[in-house]
């Protein structure tokens, strides 16, 4: 068994890290889906480990990343680059060409999960919004569990 947390959209606002780094050394990994690298930057040099991040429209980055984690295949990525706030259905497609059972995608700073055709598509919503939120997900033998965690923090 394996747990991560996910978050998205810091935008400059490092202080909702603070919970975060909190419970991170009882988790596996960080996954970060963008829009405020630099705030992650100091966590990534701490747990090198466990932080796997992409970079968002707002870091001036673009690209995926993949990885599988106790039997399930992963995509990571920020979301611009399949128009997320227009839809999520070229989001599925990717998923589905690469062969990825989870996404995880940032962009709309709106928590989410979608489950469809075997796909399970989660935005953990944006660190950086009024009411924060974050993605709690554990990997089980080819097993995933999600839960949104919203917090005024």
């Amino acid at each position: 068994m394996k747990t991560a947390i996910v978050i998205s959209d810091t935008h400059g606002r490092r202080a909702n890290l603070k919970l975060i780094e909190s419970i991170l050394p009882e988790t596996d990994y960080l996954f970060f889906l963008g829009d405020g690298f630099n705030d992650v930057r100091e966590l990534s040099l701490k747990y090198p480990q466990k932080v796997v991040a992409v970079l968002g429209n707002c870091d001036g980055g673009h690209g995926d990343k993949i990885l599988e984690i106790e039997g399930v295949k992963i995509m990571l990525t920020h979301g611009h680059d399949y128009g997320v706030k227009s839809g999520l259905i070229n989001l599925y497609y990717k998923a589905c060409e690469i062969g990825a059972k989870v996404v995880f995608y940032g962009h709309t700073h709106q928590s989410n999960v979608t489950k469809e055709g075997g796909v399970t598509l989660i935005n953990p919503g944006a660190l950086s919004a009024y009411i924060p939120s974050y993605a709690y997900v554990i990997f089980d033998s080819g097993k995933v569990y999600e839960k949104i965690v919203e917090s005024a923090f």
